[in-house]
């Protein structure tokens, strides 16, 4: 917001609230012209919506100017019938403040106008937002494959549906696992006992995992059986988790399934890691320097390298042994030696080679 002072603030507000409610009278936001009268209107509209997005972010200590802007916001939300001015101030918001942030205004009352009515709806049946879409839409069509032969029980469609896909055989047998844990393990989220998997239910699911071909290997059945069961130690869904908490529990799930189902040359230290870590132990991985100093190194040549007792590196030319005393730039100790003796505590550096070993 452009307002310097506190009362230029008042007055750009309600300048941008009578324009809104201008812009609602004139009929224009229902009007598609391409006019140069147009594109400032979509100009302006943007202005006010980003200063929504702002006062949104701090709820909290709005003046009675500002709630009366954001009435006029949620105004043209509401009769514009335009849902692109709602998903544009959302995504301002997330972008700000994150998803969870928004999330919260679903349950406040006079917030409702902020979503569209399919969203509110979804929310009302406790539906939650579906992180593993960025996938695209191969998962989408699986996903929803799954949620529809569980609702209809007809899961051998689900088999069909993945023999459908053109995604590579891996990446359907990730999405498959990411979808039996969106429409079934996330079920144990719920509150009310009843809108959890019932044994006749899990039973069919176990019985499909067990003959399913692109459920494969040994290690990935187990873990789609571990999903219908909820059996996942400390990812086991739980109901009251925080949204912190559940983003957390998405991301190892995915994790899991990716390093189960991947076969690509980079992906073989983590699988190593996550399902045979003994076999790792003298491993020695690779890694970016812990710090600097091997960067120095290369770009200052023919110097001997020391340590301070402190352990800061120092430098010395010439023939590389210490002449003089001096103090570390660092911490004030005293560095250097005389005749070619270093001090006590001035040691010679040792090479630090990049990487790290998992023993250590």
């Amino acid at each position: 917001m452009q307002c310097r002072t506190m009362v230029s603030q008042q007055e750009c507000l309600q300048n941008e609230s009578a324009f809104l409610s201008d812009f609602l009278r004139s009929g224009a936001a229902s009007r598609q012209m391409a006019t140069i009268e147009c594109f400032q209107q979509v100009a302006r509209l943007r202005m006010c919506l980003d200063m929504a997005g702002n006062l949104l972010g701090d709820k909290q200590r709005l003046s009675a100017t500002e709630r009366e802007f954001l009435t006029s916001v949620g105004e043209l939300c509401k009769r514009s019938g335009n849902d692109w001015y709602r998903v544009y101030l959302i995504r301002k918001i997330c972008n700000q403040h994150g998803v969870e942030y928004v999330q919260r205004f679903l349950t406040v009352a006079d917030m409702q106008w902020l979503f569209p009515r399919e969203v509110l709806q979804k929310n009302q049946d406790g539906s939650q937002i579906d992180q593993y879409l960025v996938c695209g839409e191969d998962y989408k069509t699986i996903r929803d494959v799954v949620a529809k032969a569980i609702l209809e029980g007809k899961i051998k469609d689900i088999d069909r549906a993945c023999k459908g896909s053109s995604c590579p055989n891996n990446k359907r047998t990730i999405y498959l696992l990411l979808a039996l844990f969106r429409e079934v393990t996330c079920l144990y989220r719920a509150a009310n006992p009843n809108l959890h998997p019932n044994s006749e239910f899990c039973q069919t699911l176990v019985d499909f995992i067990e003959a399913s071909t692109f459920l494969a290997s040994r290690n990935v059945k187990e873990f789609a059986l571990d999903l219908v069961a909820n059996r996942l130690g400390p990812l086991t869904v739980q109901t009251g988790a925080s949204g912190a908490q559940w983003v957390v529990v998405e991301l190892a799930i995915h994790l899991s399934a990716v390093l189960l189902c991947g076969n690509q040359g980079l992906l073989i230290p983590l699988q190593q890691l996550a399902l045979f870590p003994t076999n790792m132990q003298r491993a020695f991985i690779p890694t970016m320097p812990e710090d600097m100093l091997a960067v120095v190194r290369q770009a200052i040549r023919g110097m001997s390298w020391y340590n301070c007792p402190n352990g800061h590196p120092c430098a010395i030319g010439e023939c590389g042994k210490p002449m003089e005393t001096s103090r570390c730039v660092d911490c004030g100790a005293e560095i250097g030696g005389r005749s070619h003796n270093p001090v006590a505590g001035f040691t010679t550096a040792q090479i630090r080679y990049v990487g790290n070993s998992i023993r250590d």
